[in-house]
């Protein structure tokens, strides 16, 4: 099976510096990455660029021109891209994650057809992420670490991960499904622009059509990077408005791109 590990920025090439390098540190790589990149500036494309040269697998940046927080197109964009190299499964996150080494291991072990998926994150501290961010502080990051607020996250346990199965959250920067699965609801809904619930709309559609979603805690660890919260997501009344009209597929989606 062929996975292409999805990586969505925005204008932090200091956070996705230490992204890519958590991606080439896996014990199973990903067959490509792909940077869905939300119209960032020249250096976003240079550190993309200069890494690719020690890349151990291809490394892809699929960009768009910058017209506020349009997630849902550059994600649509790159799950395209994933179709058009052969790509079977997708894994998702964001630019400011970093990865436990067995993370693409861990949702590549738990794949299944029409089976979506949706993993927790472990927060960094605001003091060590500037720390990692400005290079002086060097090293993993592990359940143990310095600076790890909930800690609980950062646990990997395989055996505990069998016990906690049910989720209701759907987090856009720590999830995986089947390229064909994403295909069959048309992939995001991109009549959602600014923050939030997009991920959300694209997991109940999926669940329309027969997909799965299962929890993968204590497994595919990942830690996020600090910065600044978002407010509450603006979109969640065009959301449930949407989803109160009970469609699956979408019309903007991502059969645009292929």
């Amino acid at each position: 099976m062929k996975i292409a590990l999805i990586v969505t920025t925005y204008n932090w090439p200091e956070a996705l510096r230490l992204s890519l390098g958590s991606i080439k540190r896996q014990s199973r790589l990903p067959d490509c990455v792909i940077v869905a990149d939300d119209g960032s500036t020249a250096d976003t494309a240079q550190l993309i660029a200069e890494a690719r040269q020690t890349f151990p697998c291809p490394l892809v940046h699929v960009w768009q021109e910058d017209k506020g927080f349009r997630l849902a197109k550059i994600r649509n964009r790159a799950i395209a891209e994933a179709a058009r190299r052969g790509m079977d499964y997708v894994i998702q996150i964001d630019g400011d994650i970093i990865l436990h080494r067995q993370f693409v291991a861990d949702h590549l072990a738990d794949a299944a057809p029409h089976q979506l998926l949706c993993g927790a994150r472990a927060y960094i501290s605001e003091r060590t992420s500037k720390q990692l961010l400005s290079q002086v502080r060097r090293g993993g990051l592990s359940f143990f670490a310095r600076g790890v607020v909930n800690r609980l996250n950062a646990l990997r346990s395989p055996l505990l991960s069998r016990l906690v199965r049910r989720n209701k959250r759907h987090l856009g920067c720590n999830m995986s499904y089947f390229v064909a699965d994403a295909l069959a609801v048309n992939g995001y809904d991109e009549d959602y622009e600014g923050w939030g619930a997009e991920d959300e709309d694209f997991a109940r559609r999926l669940k329309r059509t027969g997909v799965h979603q299962q929890r993968i805690k204590f497994k595919a660890v990942c830690f996020h990077i600090y910065h600044p919260s978002h407010a509450r997501a603006e979109n969640y009344p065009l959301m449930e408005s949407k989803l109160a009209q009970g469609q699956s597929r979408v019309a903007r989606g991502v059969d645009q791109y292929l």
